[in-house]
């Protein structure tokens, strides 16, 4: 047996493969069109955060200020609407959504080139009993 040496170098790489690139960046792009745009997740919701008390709980809270000699019956009304601060917070984030509403043109559509998309490797036909198969009868 004759002593020998053998190199070997092995490495690895985490970059796309160069025929997906183009795919990527498109849709890289659209993504950051679509965010951009003002469209989609990153639009506040300015809807009620809270829901309304049920009719039981509105019947006890009144029973308990006609008993302590309280004022007004409590309404849903009179809980969530007549909180000033609110009001002033909704009204400013309705004036913001109109006002990025018409500043808002539609995103630019980006060309895409079409990229050739690589070939399948071909490989000989299988036959069953050729010599060196598995399985051969000779």
């Amino acid at each position: 047996m004759g002593k020998g040496s053998t190199t070997r170098k092995d490495s690895t790489t985490s970059a796309p493969p160069a025929w997906a690139l183009p795919l990527l960046t498109t849709a890289a792009n659209a993504g950051m069109n679509l965010y951009n745009s003002g469209q989609g997740f990153n639009t506040p919701y300015v809807g009620r955060t809270v829901a309304d008390f049920n009719p039981t709980k509105l019947a006890a809270m009144n029973n308990i200020m006609k008993l302590t000699g309280g004022g007004a019956p409590i309404t849903n009304d009179s809980i969530f609407g007549q909180n000033q601060q609110l009001q002033n917070i909704q009204q400013l984030i309705a004036a913001r959504q109109a006002q990025n509403q018409a500043a808002m043109r539609p995103p630019t559509p980006m060309p895409v080139q079409p990229t050739p998309m690589p070939q399948p490797q071909s490989y000989a036909p299988y036959a069953p009993n050729s010599p060196g198969r598995m399985g051969s009868n000779r």
